[in-house]
Parts: C-alpha cells; sequence; structure tokens
C-alpha cells in the first residue's frame, strides 16, 4: 500500500541519517519496533521529515502485517487530535534571540492517513492555536512489508516565522498506537517522567 501526493527521495538512500527515537520507559516494551527520523532543511523556510517505523520478524521470519493501529487513508488535509492514534510529530523552537520570543515553538502532526496539522504556543503547553505560518505542503506514506514511513515537506508561510526559524531547535518524536490499543511514546530525547514531546529538553536537534 503506497499513498503519495508527490515524489520524494527513497527512504531506502543509504545517504540518510537516520535518527534513532527513543521510547519512554513508562510505555510499554514493544520491542518488537524501531522509530528513527531523518530531518533536512532543503531551502530558506522549507524543511523535509522523514519517519521510519520498523517491526522486526516473528519466529517464521515473516514482519507481522498489522501490528500496528493506522488510521484508514484520508485526503491531505489539516484535521485536529491526529496525536490520539499512531501520529509522527516534529516540534520546532526559534533559537534567533529577539526575533520571537524563546519560549515560543510550533508543533506538527503528520498522520499515516496523510492528515495533518500545525499548532503554534507562546509558552510550554500555553495556545496550541492552529497556525498558518508553518505548514504541511505534501505527505508521502509508504507501507511496506515490515515498513511504515512518512515523508513530509513543511514550510513557513510568512516572513516573520522564517526569519524565526533560519536557526532553530528541533524535536523529532511519534506516537505509536498498537493493534490492542496500547500507546507508546517515542523522541529523540525525554526530559521528564512523564511522556512530553513539548519539555524543552526534547528539543535536541539544531537546524
Amino acid at each position: 500500500m503506497t499513498r503519495k501526493t508527490t515524489q520524494h527521495q527513497d527512504v531506502e538512500d543509504a545517504s540518510l541519517q537516520w535518527l534513532a527515537l527513543q521510547r519512554h520507559p513508562t510505555c510499554p516494551s514493544h520491542e518488537a519496533f524501531r522509530v528513527d527520523a531523518h530531518f533536512k532543511t532543503k531551502d530558506a523556510g522549507v524543511f523535509e521529515i522523514t519517519h521510519r517505523i520498523i517491526w522486526v520478524a516473528d519466529e517464521m521470519g515473516d514482519a507481522s502485517p498489522a501490528p500496528l493501529h493506522l488510521p484508514p487513508p484520508s485526503p491531505s488535509r489539516r484535521e485536529d487530535d491526529l496525536w490520539r492514534t499512531t501520529c509522527l510529530e516534529a516540534f520546532f523552537k526559534p533559537n534567533t534571540t529577539g526575533v520571537i520570543d524563546d519560549a515560543a515553538y510550533w508543533e506538527i502532526n503528520i498522520s499515516p492517513s496523510t492528515a495533518w496539522a500545525s499548532y503554534f504556543f507562546s509558552d510550554y503547553r500555553t495556545g496550541g492555536y492552529p497556525s498558518t505560518d508553518l505548514v504541511v505542503t505534501d505527505v508521502s506514506v509508504q507501507h511496506k512489508h515490515g515498513m511504515l514511513v512518512t515523508n513530509a515537506h513543511i514550510e513557513t508561510r510568512t516572513a516573520e516565522a522564517q526569519s524565526a526559524l533560519r536557526t532553530a531547535i528541533v524535536g523529532l518524536s511519534a506516537v505509536l498506537e498498537t493493534s490492542d490499543r496500547s500507546l507508546s511514546y517515542w523522541a529523540l530525547a525525554h526530559g521528564s517522567a512523564k511522556p512530553d514531546f513539548h519539555h524543552q529538553d526534547s528539543f535536541t536537534l539544531h537546524t
């Protein structure tokens, strides 16, 4: 099953530098999964993010056909509450003093359905309003045997946002819901006792 809105770089390209996401220790082990992400700044104010979820083979050497609970395919449009099931996420915090307050950040949600969402926070978990400054312009989803890959282009749509994110700190994360409806939370880093992608210590990747 492959759902695409545009052609992207081959996810099996050996030149991609994958970053391993870590499961929060309070979540179900889900040892069958490996979650990676790739981040790239393509142009000024344009970012490309790829998430890759791989599950291990069973005793017969065949990967389980449906270890994840996935939302049904939908048009690639803005939707809320994507994080309630399997969802790939990115957080952008400006790292340019004086452009936008240091506490401000954006949250991007990308669903395997190809739906997406963008929110702006003025401070830690404050605001969360739908944003038109930073938007997802296209989503590509590949569901291969034993692997789910999402690829998205994210663009700034205002001069203020482009200036703010010229240098940024990024957090990459994922929510996985398995077929038994249990949830696990994955990120480059976890900075709190409970899963919290908004925590400042989860922002570790510098553009």
